[in-house]
């Protein structure tokens, strides 16, 4: 009788775990789809400037390249430190190995 009443008990905390577990994965997906549908109308509000280059790049398949800015010595440097492979002050990469 003790076994039973064990396992009785046993089954009715599962059942309950199960049931609350289902609740909070519930409410889970509701604040993410809340999240994501927030996000996606701040998206919707972002200006990205693409349509005079996309126009640009239909025309002649490449964008227009503009003048050249000094650069940022520390950011290169920075840049350069943070790269895996680094030869001749560029950085070295994979050619066409995916």
């Amino acid at each position: 009788m003790i076994k039973r009443l064990g396992k009785s008990l046993i089954n009715h905390f599962q059942e309950k775990e199960e049931k609350m577990v289902d609740k909070d994965t519930e409410k889970v997906r509701e604040e993410a789809r809340a999240l994501l549908e927030n996000f996606a109308k701040k998206l919707e509000k972002v200006d990205l400037g693409k349509e005079k280059e996309e126009k640009d790049m239909k025309e002649s398949g490449f964008r227009e390249e503009g003048e050249g800015k000094e650069a940022n010595e520390d950011f290169k440097k920075r840049f350069l430190d943070n790269a895996p492979n680094v030869k001749g002050g560029k950085i070295v990469a994979e050619k066409k190995s995916w």
